[in-house]
């Protein structure tokens, strides 16, 4: 039960994240800044897995599910990054123009402006979410007290969190999670290169 609400909680605060990603991406190709937050949500996606995991196991009690949604989450970055890049190039900046002439803020804006063209991919995030955050509980390694060896992937993070002090586990997860994010960054400078040549 506890897995599936860290799944659960886990893929709210993604698909809220996403959705700023998703915005920033538009106030990009708009022209009206969000460089920055698009930097941020990135890293951001790369951090979250540790609320769930950390509120619900707590350092001592991490299981295949907190590497589960840590491994998932940054699985499912780099797609999400390209897919509302993507989306972010079909929303006109018309669209943006009237929003702002009719005096709409950043959450009008988005509803009535990204959200309609961002829903689709909004809808894939969640469905790859899913899959990537609870595929260990289709796989035996979901039980380490079983006697079946986790897959090496979950088994070093453990070895770091054991092996380190309690605040240094929190640094140790941080600075894992922002390495993890370095790829992803670098998906979205590619994929940004690629529509400036378009």
């Amino acid at each position: 039960m506890t897995s599936l609400i860290a799944i659960a909680l886990n893929l709210a605060g993604m698909l809220l994240i996403y959705s700023w990603m998703a915005f920033a991406l538009a106030r990009w190709r708009w022209k009206a800044g969000g460089l920055i937050a698009i930097f941020a949500s990135i890293v951001i996606a790369g951090q979250f897995w540790i609320v769930p995991a950390m509120l619900l196991f707590g350092r001592s009690e991490m299981d295949a599910t907190a590497y589960a949604i840590w491994f998932g989450n940054w699985l499912v970055a780099g797609f999400g990054v390209v897919l509302f890049s993507q989306a972010a190039r079909r929303i006109p900046s018309g669209l943006h123009d009237s929003a702002r002439l009719d005096g709409c803020g950043w959450f009008a804006t988005y509803r009535h402006v990204v959200f309609p063209f961002v829903s689709r991919e909004l809808a894939i995030i969640l469905v790859l979410t899913v899959m990537a955050t609870s595929v260990h509980c289709l796989t035996p390694y979901h039980n380490f007290h079983g006697g079946i060896a986790p897959p090496p992937w979950f088994a070093l993070p453990g070895q770091l969190l054991a092996a380190s002090k309690p605040m240094a586990a929190v640094g140790v997860m941080n600075l894992a999670s922002f390495v993890m994010t370095l790829p992803v960054i670098a998906i979205f400078l590619l994929a940004k290169r690629r529509v400036a040549g378009d």
